[in-house]
């Protein structure tokens, strides 16, 4: 039976969680790998391949293209496979002479898509679909986050200053190697500073440090520097052109809580929990 969007069916389901799950993704985190198995993760799917249902959103994006003649983007280019960090030749679906590409040329392709849907408004999609963007946090939450944070004064402690400095001076237990630039409280174009960036042959990485007296709203703010950083360095590669890769990471001395885990997972913000300087 073909497939009809809203017929109640498990890849109906799917859809309707991929979608606004993809939206997200291309709002803050256009740039940065998103594999199937993480899309599979967090709608409860219990395979990676999902290459059948991203076929059907193609589908449903044609058929509003058609109906209301406009020229939706395609999504489907923010997934990769885990392997090669390249979307699948299933996006063959979408564009019929992308298996054929080399690696080179699909990343360009890739890129280009992912710069279009990060440019695009897809509200009026998830409104004509009955669908909302993830609501992870209550408002509550946040506005209590935002008030914690803004009320928080004072400089660098001495615990964040050991945890930094020793991130600093072992990067290798990040499995960062042949560093050729290291820096603490590297300032960037925009005003905002880092705890640590590192510069290797091909990478670059802004690390976020927090320590285990750090609170929850602490935590929080280190999630969206990350987001932010990321896009400040991504916007500084653009206008020197240069190749390397960009990579933010926020590093926490204690656990951190689920319900900002989820939103790091959503931002595809990277931590490191727990963490534990050697004595």
């Amino acid at each position: 039976m073909a497939y009809k969007y809203n017929d109640g069916s498990r890849s109906d389901e799917l859809i309707k969680k991929m979608i606004p799950v993809m939206v997200l993704w291309s709002m803050y985190s256009w740039t940065q790998q998103h594999t199937y198995g993480d899309l599979a993760k967090i709608v409860g799917a219990k395979t990676p391949r999902l290459g059948y249902q991203l076929g059907l959103i193609d589908d449903i994006f044609v058929d509003l293209n058609k109906k209301y003649n406009r020229n939706i983007p395609t999504l489907n280019a923010l997934i990769v496979n885990a392997n090669t960090g390249l979307p699948s030749d299933g996006l063959d679906y979408v564009e019929t002479s992308y298996s054929s590409l080399s690696k080179e040329e699909k990343e360009t392709y890739a890129k280009g898509k992912n710069q279009k849907a990060h440019d695009y408004d897809y509200s009026w999609v998830l409104n004509e679909l009955g669908l909302t963007l993830p609501t992870l946090l209550p408002s509550s939450i946040i506005d209590s986050a935002r008030k914690n944070i803004s009320s928080h004064k004072g400089g660098e402690g001495e615990h964040h200053k050991r945890l930094k400095d020793f991130v600093y001076n072992n990067p290798e237990c990040l499995d960062i190697k042949n560093v050729v630039k290291s820096e603490k409280e590297y300032s960037l174009i925009s005003g905002d500073i880092l705890d640590i960036y590192f510069k290797s042959s091909n990478q670059i990485w802004a690390i976020e440090v927090k320590s285990h007296i750090s609170a929850d709203a602490d935590i929080l703010r280190g999630i969206y520097q990350c987001v932010k950083y990321k896009a400040i360095l991504e916007a500084e590669k653009a206008v020197k052109q240069y190749n390397s890769d960009i990579h933010t990471l926020l590093i926490l001395e204690r656990e951190i809580p689920q319900k900002y885990a989820e939103i790091a997972y959503f931002l595809n913000v990277s931590y490191i929990d727990n963490f534990h300087i050697p004595t």
